[in-house]
């Protein structure tokens, strides 16, 4: 869900492939809901693209944008693995 906030603060994508090798990986966003010391090297690889007009990128951020919209979210997880993660979707999402 945080897509969009990293993308519009300009830390993805990525400004050139250097960022792959150079330590940016390593950055901590503490500022996550639910997520406590998440690096940017934890988020799904998609990130990890140098291209704003990556088809799979645009998509993710795309149907992130749209979710609130949905009538439900079905998430793959459960509250004893990733309880803060829930509570914070559940303050988002009324129907998670």
């Amino acid at each position: 869900m945080q897509l969009p906030t990293l993308k519009d603060k300009g830390i993805i994508p990525l400004k050139d492939e250097s960022y792959l090798t150079n330590g940016y990986w390593d950055m901590v966003i503490d500022w996550i809901p639910g997520m406590r010391s998440i690096r940017l090297r934890d988020l799904p690889s998609f990130v990890q693209t140098t291209d704003p007009n990556d088809v799979i990128f645009n998509f993710v951020i795309e149907a992130v944008e749209s979710a609130p919209k949905a009538s439900g979210l079905v998430i793959q997880t459960f509250n004893v693995l990733e309880k803060e993660v829930l509570d914070a979707l559940s303050t988002m999402f009324p129907c998670v």
